[in-house]
């Protein structure tokens, strides 16, 4: 085989073939906005077409764009970089993504559909728990969508900055103007369409790395032999240790869980999943959705064997031509959303709980999540504890090793600081892996909430309004059925069958006081 160019360090910026690549992708979401916007008369307009798409959307596109809204640039760079440290093993994601998709499927959304809501914070949460719980929900989807849409937009920003040279500014404001645009010209069904050309540009990026570093390393067999020589095909992972990073237990386990809090209760996809047309095509959505992720992490994480391959002889990490191995997107939403999804869990199954259990569950959940958010920043795991994989940096240039005094110096010094191996119970905790970290906080808030509604009295069954558990489902569709939720525009909007089951509830009322 040819000596590999890996060593070489190199840094070109875009030519004018670039840039119009970049902005005929940018015009192309542009005018999808446009049409979805032109294409009604201003007359019939309503604000269910904006916010939820008219409710009529078929379930592919809307199963393309649930699968685009979490596999962000984010994760089109730092899944590649997972499975190049840590092996194959990573696919093991989908797993977790194919259990987060058939509970959401089966036991959330036909909740949230039946009760026709646009909000889950505004309306769920303020008909279970009141008017706070409403705002504590409506305050963490904030607080997790800045979080999550600041390293979507920063991140791949930085790298195109660093790696072409394309002004960093210029990146942010462009990709942040575009998406705003659309969004508020054509509403969910400009979102949920340009989700579908952004998938398909996703993929066709990965088929062209896939493909260029296959020819630059030698062949698919090579690349296979240089994983297979270098660990990363190892998926036979099974180790019950919590603080290894990646093993079958943490990713189907932990990684269900923080994709359950982004899909089962996030309102960015509930209100995806509630545009389709009637609630069985909402959960081909799912379906849909997940078999889209499961190609897309498939796809990165080929990527990421090529990269290794590739590189196999000067890793760009040890070799200081990077400074970070990842981006951290699935700490933020596991942290910031898991104490939310112990709150819908107990509002929709167990109907016991009250508010003074809710209330404080999420606090607790909360205050989990910000100290294991903290400890582990300040106490990050070793790379031993991690289980990173060897890689090497035996041929490249001298000059490019800046941030070691030796090749063949242990990464820790790169980027995580070293530890004793006896850290104390403490640190340990910390060195957990991310994705347990999620359900920890959901765990925490509904031990806390049961414990607290049974010592300070549980709710009665009888006293929660009809619709708001899931095991009301088999009795009656509550709310209009899915027959109605389709295309005729003169449809009522989507608030109105609440307001019917408010005046039921007072009627009610009317008819106890006179008896």
């Amino acid at each position: 085989m040819e000596k590999q160019s890996a060593s070489e360090p190199s840094r070109s910026g875009f030519v004018p073939a670039d840039y119009a690549v970049f902005a005929a992708m940018l015009l192309v979401s542009m005018a999808i906005g446009l049409f979805q916007a032109l294409k009604k008369k201003p007359q019939d307009v309503r604000a269910d077409d904006f916010f939820t798409g008219g409710r009529s959307m078929p379930a592919v596109p809307v199963g393309l764009s649930l699968c685009a809204s979490f596999m962000s640039a984010v994760q089109v760079l730092g899944v590649p970089a997972e499975v190049s440290r840590y092996g194959f093993k990573f696919l093991y994601m989908c797993l977790g993504q194919s259990i987060s998709s058939l509970l959401t499927a089966f036991l959330f959304l036909p909740v949230f559909f039946r009760l026709g809501i646009t909000s889950t914070n505004e309306v769920y949460l303020k008909m279970r728990f009141g008017r706070g719980m409403q705002l504590l929900g409506s305050v963490q989807f904030l607080v997790a969508t800045l979080l999550y849409t600041g390293i979507v937009l920063y991140a791949p920003a930085l790298i195109l900055n660093q790696a072409t040279g394309l002004n960093i500014w210029v990146s942010l404001f462009s990709t942040g103007i575009i998406c705003t645009l659309y969004t508020t010209l054509g509403g969910m069904k400009a979102v949920i369409w340009t989700d579908v050309f952004q998938i398909f540009v996703m993929l066709m990026g990965f088929v062209a790395i896939f493909i260029q570093g296959t020819v630059l390393v030698g062949g698919p067999a090579l690349v296979l032999e240089i994983a297979n020589n270098g660990s990363r095909i190892n998926f036979n992972s099974f180790d019950v240790d919590p603080l290894q990073r990646y093993t079958f237990w943490s990713l189907s386990v932990g990684g269900s869980l923080v994709w359950l809090s982004m899909y089962g209760v996030n309102q960015a996809q509930v209100q995806r999943y509630i545009s389709c047309r009637s609630e069985r095509e909402a959960q081909r959505a799912l379906f849909v959705n997940q078999v889209g992720l499961c190609l897309i992490v498939s796809s990165a994480g080929t990527c990421g064997i090529v990269m290794f391959a590739y590189y196999i002889n000067c890793d760009p990490l040890k070799s200081g031509r990077i400074s970070a191995p990842d981006l951290g997107s699935f700490t933020v939403m596991g942290v910031v959303s898991g104490p939310l999804l112990g709150v819908f869990i107990l509002g929709m199954f167990v109907p016991a709980t009250n508010r003074v259990g809710a209330y404080s569950g999420i606090f607790v959940g909360f205050c989990v999540s910000l100290w294991l958010a903290v400890g582990s920043t300040l106490y990050p795991p070793s790379e031993n504890t991690m289980g990173v994989l060897p890689s090497y940096t035996g041929e490249c240039e001298p000059s490019n090793i800046t941030l070691n005094s030796s090749p063949d110096q242990d990464q820790h010094s790169i980027s995580t600081p070293l530890h004793p191996n006896n850290q104390g119970v403490l640190l340990n905790f910390y060195s957990m892996s991310y994705l347990y970290f999620g359900a920890m906080a959901t765990s925490s808030v509904i031990i806390v909430g049961l414990i607290v509604s049974f010592a300070t009295g549980p709710t009665k069954r009888n006293h929660i309004r009809e619709g708001l558990l899931w095991w009301d489902l088999n009795k009656k569709e509550v709310e209009m059925p899915s027959e109605r939720r389709g295309y005729k525009v003169a449809d009522e909007p989507q608030l109105v069958p609440l307001r019917e089951l408010h005046k039921e509830d007072e009627n009610n009322k009317e008819l106890t006081n006179v008896s």
